[in-house]
């Protein structure tokens, strides 16, 4: 389909949003794909107590990604590096710098007509197109001691976006599993 995501992907769009703005990169790695790991807290109530949750997830994007302006991020491109991969070492040094200047709390998700952006700290803003050579552009999912079975996922493949393990209702029910 072209033209932006349908409508009616708000619940997907509105969980992911959640689940990534005020989180913050915690690292990131390279084998294939990008993979940028996040950790985000939740304070949540249950029996009149209140309980601070950490979600590790992590960010796997297998498509061309890049920052500000894509047209001067390709021309950029073209001169870094040397050869096909130099795309992914320009990002991967980008990446590295908003690490190292503590830039790496995520201010917003946002959902343009063709990409999806990111932005951190200081209107740092990575954008992932939803189409690529790829069959899944981009999953974030949840990490640690779950069952993959078990863990949420949101995951964005040619227009299309799918959620597992997160209630329609929101993220809610989702965070109520942990102290089960």
């Amino acid at each position: 389909m072209a033209g932006s995501l349908r409508e009616e992907y708000a619940v997907e769009k509105q969980n992911l949003q959640k689940l990534l703005t005020g989180a913050r990169m915690v690292e990131f790695c390279y084998g294939e794909i990008f993979s940028l790991f996040f950790e985000q807290g939740f304070c949540c109530e249950r029996n009149q107590q209140y309980y601070n949750i950490r979600i590790p997830m992590a960010l796997r994007i297998d498509a061309p990604c890049w920052f500000g302006k894509k047209e001067e991020w390709m021309a950029k491109a073209e001169t870094f590096g040397n050869g096909g991969e130099s795309a992914d070492c320009l990002l991967a040094c980008e990446l590295a710098r908003l690490r190292y200047q503590n830039l790496i709390d995520v201010e917003k998700v946002d959902f343009m007509e063709d990409h999806m952006e990111i932005t951190f700290l200081e209107g740092n803003t990575l954008s992932i197109p939803y189409e690529s050579e790829s069959d899944c552009e981009w999953y974030l999912e949840e990490v640690g001691q779950k069952k993959e079975s078990e863990r949420m996922v949101i995951s964005c493949s040619g227009r299309e976006l799918f959620q597992n393990n997160i209630e329609k209702a929101g993220l809610g029910s989702f965070l109520q599993k942990y102290f089960v």
